[in-house]
């Protein structure tokens, strides 16, 4: 009999590190869900009149240069298109 139960908890414990294991392998990697967060937390409307084309790159990089100025600007600006402008991440601007 206790050889039957440590059989069924190895079957137990193996059919659980298989099920992570497949889990692991299906989710998606943590940079992507980072960068899925960071584009479902922009601002939503039109951004303010100071902020100017948030869609040009001199622009936005104008506005890297004023970062305790601008800052309500940098929830309207796309995270990839700020780091195609200044060449650093988003996130560290962000307060």
């Amino acid at each position: 009999m206790d050889e039957n139960v440590l059989f069924g908890a190895l079957l137990v414990l193996a059919g659980a590190l298989l099920a992570f294991s497949f889990l692991s392998l299906i989710a998606p990697p943590a940079a992507a869900q980072a960068q899925a967060v960071g584009k479902a937390s922009l601002a939503q409307g039109p951004a303010p009149a100071e902020c100017g084309d948030i869609n040009d790159l001199s622009n936005i990089q104008h506005l890297s240069h004023h970062p305790d100025r601008f800052q309500e600007c940098y929830r309207y600006v796309d995270p990839a298109k700020f780091k195609a402008a200044t060449g650093e991440d988003i996130s560290s601007y962000l307060r």
